[in-house]
């Protein structure tokens, strides 16, 4: 049998709701060799049903019989894929229209086993606790870059807030760099298998390649890990059933990390197990423990009394008088903000290299809407001409041909973009642009 060129997963548990959305993305691709791997860990009838009512042959249902950990599933689903490259993407994601095709390309033009593009944020309707529902955020950027992996761990072991490499989860892998990490054991461990995996491929590559231009959207719903937890706030039904998995086959974190709900105590997680799995040639991090307890209290924002259950069992790692002195300091010096994090960078409108649409207006009401968008924001002048607001008019409308299939989508995006503009240009010029009162 032919190998396909890719392999698209999506892993997913009780999500039939979003599921059927994430699938349409997929299939819609401009492109004739791939698959998609479902890997349903122990969900309901719905889901299968949602499958099969897609009717494509490029779908391979892979349902367990028993609820799994989520590195377990991800395991089980790495082993049956057929691809060349091979990426993970979420039960509430997308991917967009050509993303398959601008990968062939980033393949063709440089030598390297993984691709770190940027991604869209798309904040689900249903998710607007933080007041940013149906908001879509998107990098106008085109650069493609080189990184050294080596230099990017190195950068995770000062700043271990942020993953500058290449993750199986919105990432694209070649199946030969899986292949060598499985060597010395399972590729996905831990509660934070995405990011434990790309910590480890990074540690066994040499370059990866970045690009600005998104080629997939990552979708926030309201029953979605992230925003139940890191972002509401709340541990919902779904956060605690992964509590559960993991508790059945003892899976822990590192007894240097630091067990709070957070980006940092993952990467930490994450750094700390790779380097004792592969040595500490692969990751030179010898940290003390008082300086992963200020990392991991840096990234605690809850106000309320969880917020203080937090930071006490990140002081409770502190066995010296001397650094729960230090790190009661430092917290007293820079407490939680009570704020939590933001999804999208402003509101609506620009905002450095980043655009921010209010896709409601448009009507959008899932990921697959999200990403029509998205693609057509991308794809038309008149983003290509934002920066001309600066210094003259607009650029000209496109034509009604610039997007056949939807004019009328294509119209309202227009007026909701050049809308999200003017309020750019109000805030850097501090007048109204001359056009906007005619128009």
């Amino acid at each position: 049998m032919t190998r396909p060129r890719y392999s698209i997963v999506v892993p997913t548990r009780h999500r039939p709701h979003t599921l059927p959305h994430t699938l349409a993305t997929i299939l819609l691709q401009q492109h004739d060799s791939f698959e998609v791997v479902v890997a349903d860990n122990a969900s309901g009838p719905e889901t299968r049903q949602a499958v099969e009512a897609c009717g494509d042959d490029r779908i391979q249902f892979l349902r367990s019989g028993q609820p799994l950990s989520m590195s377990a599933n991800w395991e089980r689903a790495l082993a049956a894929c057929r691809g060349e490259w091979i990426t993970f993407i979420g039960d509430d994601d997308g991917l967009m229209p050509t993303a398959l095709s601008e990968c062939d390309d980033l393949i063709a033009a440089h030598a390297v086993r993984s691709i770190r593009p940027q991604y869209a944020v798309y904040v689900w309707p249903c998710a607007d606790a933080t007041g940013e529902g149906g908001r879509l955020q998107l990098h106008l950027g085109r650069e493609v870059r080189r990184g050294d992996a080596r230099e990017a761990l190195a950068a995770m072991t000062i700043r271990p807030n942020a993953a500058p490499i290449p993750l199986p989860y919105h990432g694209w892998v070649h199946r030969s760099l899986y292949e060598e990490a499985a060597r010395s054991g399972a590729v996905f461990q831990g509660k934070d298998p995405d990011t434990y995996a790309g910590i480890l491929l990074a540690a066994l590559s040499d370059e990866f390649v970045t690009q600005d231009r998104p080629l997939s959207l990552i979708g926030i719903s309201g029953t979605s890990n992230t925003f139940r937890f890191v972002v509401a706030g709340q541990p919902g039904a779904s956060t605690r059933d992964s509590d559960a998995l993991h508790a059945a086959e003892d899976i822990v974190r590192h007894p240097l990390a630091p067990e709070i709900p957070t980006v940092t105590a993952a990467l930490i997680d994450g750094l700390l197990q790779i380097r004792d799995r592969l040595g500490a040639d692969a990751i030179r991090w010898q940290p003390t423990p008082l300086e992963i307890a200020l990392h991991a209290a840096a990234s605690v924002w809850r106000a309320d009394a969880e917020g203080d259950a937090q930071l006490a069992r990140v002081r409770g790692m502190l066995s010296s008088w001397r650094d729960r002195q230090a790190y009661d300091a430092a917290v007293a010096t820079a407490p939680p903000s009570g704020r939590p994090p933001r999804m999208t960078c402003v509101d609506r409108g620009r905002n450095g290299p980043f655009l921010v649409i209010d896709t409601r207006p448009l009507g959008v009401q899932h990921v697959a809407g999200a990403t029509t968008v998205a693609a057509a924001a991308l794809e038309t002048s008149l983003l290509v001409g934002l920066d001309a607001y600066a210094v003259g008019p607009p650029p000209a409308p496109l034509p009604e041909t610039a997007v056949p299939q939807r004019p009328h989508l294509f119209k309202r995006l227009e007026r909701d973009v050049r809308h999200a503009v003017w309020g750019w240009w109000r805030a850097a010029h501090g007048t109204p642009r001359p056009q906007e009162a005619s128009e």
